[in-house]
């Protein structure tokens, strides 16, 4: 019989989640056979918690580009290796969390059965409803068709080079470009089968070309049962007869080498190609993000729902996975309504939402067990800083870089960016609609496309969230207090706008009665409020995750996904405050410290936590390695900001290759937007750069003093990563370990933090000994933190389980009870280790520690923090 999986209440909750990359070599059936299955277990683990499974682009590193959500991916083993994992997790008394992607799904007009059909059929596609198409675009060019930006150059260029031909796939004539392979509408390749049945004197196929030619005037059920049955009567033919086949090449070849022939075919079709960068400003469809390649998908569309979760029903109806994480709810029209239909489908089995609050944002009452942790990451962040440090910083900056704008400022300016450039296309997609609904109000009937685009762009540059949510009813209080701040920023930065369009924005995005014919209106209300909320994410993750947070040089480990750099260090009371309100309110929402999204691990994050203790001694290495290194600075930079960058990264991810240290500040330099950018780079500026970094790596001086300064750091950092990953894996919430967080992680963005850990040295981190180093401690503590966990599993994600313990005679020591444990860590920059002269007073009962003092005890009632930690910086007890 396999081991009980933990229950809570009669429902599956993890009790700690161990997070896999697929892909990249490693399939559903290696996760069992390489041993990463016993590894988790054996750290205590209650489930694997797995990226992306759903058949993807092929090659894909990641698995977000979906093209099939019906079944798993067999680039990773398929259905049947999914259900091996599943029984084999089961076997061991674990289970399967899997991250779905409801939002987009890949342009891949070869995989993705269904983006094919709508290319080749346009709107009358039976899958049309399934993408978020603006098939009446205001642009007539446009109109009926979906732009498509996959071309090197103009369209023309293109064409007139040879660079697009026609061939066929099967028995489907298609249209290619390099790798790239396009249907053509059925009714524009009646010529070329006409042209084949002269060239054979073939009555059949005369009256194929026929039928197909009249295809383009039935309605859309007509249509696919026509063209369906006139395909499979293209395909036996073709199957019978090579010379058919040579017919129709010859027939493709004619059209091919006549430019106006082809150009004329390709006009006739339900796209139009397009170079790449025409998607900055032209696009007919809604992205994710800025990414060209990904479709939003109308999952608020019941039908679009169950087609597109299909697998999750088979993996819930045969009981194969535990939890759910969804990845970007925010672009969804409806995400209430979508997590309400996602439970009645999966039972209510613990689901987590990818969901990034801001400041003192709350989550939406969704039907989901909470988030997946970048709030309680930051809140755990701002715990180990050192607020003088933080200060001395900015004075550093200011000296060697320059004064910075205020954060606030940054993002705004950023956004505003982003909204200009990337996100263009996007912003004339909301434009398009408000103009519309101007010209029912009579008195905003003439206002200008102009205007009305600076109104939204100012709009979702203000707003201080990623998106509110009256799209799907009622505004909430908090949606109202956010939009109010929002309207009155647009006002003050732009008083050159007519307030009366700023008031009707407001009144429609608070769901006020507008003036006119609601059969016409409130359809078009209804569109903007929705096109709004889905552009504001965008523009806040564009604008501040991917630009701002690579410009602000005080201390870049701050800039981090659901991170407030300007956010100074959070003391205990604090801290307990939010945690309490998480217990009560979240429970078993999912907490972590590194995720395959993170610009820097955790221990990354420590070591720069750290060095804002040690922030003097920052200012004197950092001022000499400006003076040391200015004769290596050219015409082209890099400049100061960047320097400060190389130099911070280089000292908080210690040690780094040239090869990492090259490929991360090349993504530096394009997303900050500044010197280069993935739409212009700049390749004299990027090559500076680099050679700068390549001189200084060189600098072997230089090198013993980055070593030098990281060795300083050593005792403090190794402190404050054992203090957060204790802190996480013991607070409110069921902790998630990104694979080789349990050990010392020191990785940088994407796609450097991808990259497979050793599980050799995983597992061997687990076994004999344990040495000094910090690796070694780390996995131990992480070990025994969840042996507790395990132990507790159902009373620690019961609501209201929390309470605070304050520690007497020192400031800095943060500790708390929770359901079978204690915790006591040392939380502050400036506090790095537990002093032994301090003291605190335990709950009723006799407690031992697993971490300290291990042997020690029982201790009972007060007791010095030196006899339950010894000679660790954290301690973690549990009834004797």
């Amino acid at each position: 019989m396999s081991p009980p999986r933990p229950s809570v209440d009669g429902r599956v909750v993890p009790t700690a989640t161990y997070r896999i990359q697929l892909r990249d070599g490693l399939t559903l059936d290696g996760v069992a056979e390489d041993g990463w299955l016993d590894h988790a277990r054996s750290l205590g683990a209650s489930h694997l918690y797995l990226s992306p499974v759903l058949a993807a682009t092929p090659g894909s590193t990641h698995g977000y580009d979906v093209v099939d959500p019906t079944r798993v991916d067999p680039a990773i083993g398929g259905d049947d290796a999914f259900r091996r994992l599943a029984h084999a997790a089961r076997s061991r008394g674990m289970g399967l969390v899997v991250d779905i992607v409801p939002n987009h799904m890949a342009l891949d007009p070869v995989n993705d059965r269904w983006w094919r059909d709508v290319l080749r059929h346009g709107p009358a596609s039976r899958w049309a409803r399934m993408f978020d198409i603006d098939w009446d675009h205001p642009e007539r060019r446009i109109r009926g068709s979906v732009l498509l930006p996959v071309l090197p150059d103009h369209y023309g260029r293109v064409l007139e080079s040879g660079g697009l031909v026609l061939d066929r796939t099967g028995h489907e004539v298609v249209v290619r470009h390099g790798d790239l392979e396009l249907p053509l509408e059925p009714s524009t390749t009646a010529p070329i089968v006409a042209a084949a049945a002269e060239a054979l004197d073939d009555d059949v196929l005369r009256l194929v070309a026929r039928d197909l030619a009249r295809t383009v005037d039935l309605d859309a059920e007509a249509r696919a049962t026509e063209v369906d049955a006139l395909d499979e009567l293209l395909a036996e033919r073709l199957d019978g007869s090579a010379a058919l086949g040579g017919a129709i090449a010859a027939a493709l070849a004619d059209v091919t080498a006549d430019i106006e022939a082809l150009d004329q075919l390709l006009g006739q079709q339900h796209y139009r190609l397009a170079n790449w960068k025409a998607a900055s400003h032209d696009l007919g469809y809604r992205r994710f993000f800025d990414i060209n390649g990904l479709i939003g998908v109308r999952v608020d569309r019941p039908e679009v729902f169950d087609l597109t979760h299909q697998a999750v029903r088979t993996w819930i109806e045969e009981d194969l996975v535990d939890g759910l994480r969804v990845d970007h709810p925010d672009g969804l029209a409806r995400p209430g309504g979508y997590f309400s239909r996602l439970s009645d489908l999966s039972g209510g089995r613990w689901t987590v939402a990818e969901k990034i609050l801001e400041a003192d944002e709350r989550l939406p009452e969704w039907a989901v067990d909470g988030t997946t942790g970048y709030d309680v990451a930051e809140l755990v962040a701002r715990l180990f800083l050192d607020e003088r440090g933080l200060g001395r910083m900015s004075e550093v900056r200011d000296e060697l870089v320059g004064a910075a704008p205020t954060i606030e400022e940054l993002v705004h300016d950023c956004k505003l960016e982003v909204l200009r450039d990337v996100l263009a296309a996007d912003l004339n997609r909301v434009t398009d609609v408000f103009l519309q609904l101007c010209e029912t109000q009579r008195r905003l009937r003439d206002v200008t496309r102009h205007e009305l685009h600076e109104v939204l762009r100012e709009a979702a540059a203000a707003l201080d969230v990623y998106r509110t949510y009256s799209a799907e009813g009622p505004p909430s209080a908090a949606d109202l207090d956010v939009l109010a701040r929002m309207l009155g920023d647009v006002r003050t930065r732009r008083p050159d706008l007519d307030p009366e369009v700023v008031d009707l924005l407001g009144a429609v995005l608070c769901r006020a009665p507008l003036a006119g014919d609601a059969a016409v209106v409130d359809p078009l209300a209804e569109r903007l409020r929705t096109r709004v909320e889905q552009l504001s994410g965008p523009t806040m993750a564009k604008g501040k995750e991917d630009t701002a947070w690579y410009r602000d040089v005080r201390l870049i480990a701050r800039n981090e996904v659901g991170a407030r750099p300007e956010a100074g260090p959070l003391d205990a009371s604090a801290f307990h405050e939010h945690m309490s309100a998480l217990a009560a309110r979240w429970p078993a929402t999912m907490t972590g410290l590194s995720t395959h999204d993170s610009k820097r691990s955790e221990d990354v994050r420590a070591r720069a936590a750290a060095l804002t203790g040690r922030a003097d001694r920052w200012a004197e290495v950092v001022r000499g390695w400006f003076r040391r290194h200015d004769h290596l600075v050219g015409d082209h930079g890099p400049r100061p900001a960047t320097r400060m960058w190389i130099y911070q990264t280089l000292v908080t991810a210690h040690p780094l290759t040239v090869e990492r240290l090259h490929e991360h500040l090349v993504k530096v330099l394009r997303e900050g937007k500044v010197d280069s950018s993935w739409l212009r780079p700049d390749d004299a500026v990027e090559s500076a750069v680099l050679d700068h970094a390549t001189a200084v790596l060189a600098d072997t001086v230089f090198l013993h003093e980055v070593a030098d300064l990281v060795a300083e750091l050593g005792p403090d950092a190794d402190a404050i990563s054992l203090g957060q990953k204790l802190v996480q894996l013991m607070a409110p919430g069921v902790p998630d370990l990104y694979w080789g967080s349990e050990v010392e992680l020191l990785r940088l963005v994407d796609p450097d933090n991808r990259v497979p850990p050793d599980l050799g040295a995983l597992r061997a981190s687990l076994s004999g000994p344990v040495g000094d180093d910090l690796s070694s401690r780390k996995a131990r503590l992480v070990q025994a933190a969840l042996r507790v966990r395990a132990r507790h599993a159902g009373a620690l994600v019961q609501p209201r389980s929390y309470e605070p313990l304050h520690a007497e005679g020192v400031d800095g020591v943060l500790a708390f009870v929770r359901p079978g444990a204690a915790v006591v860590v040392a939380a502050t920059g400036a506090c790095p280790t537990l002093p032994a002269g301090a003291g605190l007073t335990l709950p009723p009962g006799a407690w031992r520690p697993v971490v300290g003092a291990v042997g020690s005890g029982p201790h009972r009632g007060h007791v010095s923090l030196g006899d339950l930690a010894g000679d660790q910086p954290v301690a973690l007890l549990e009834p004797a």
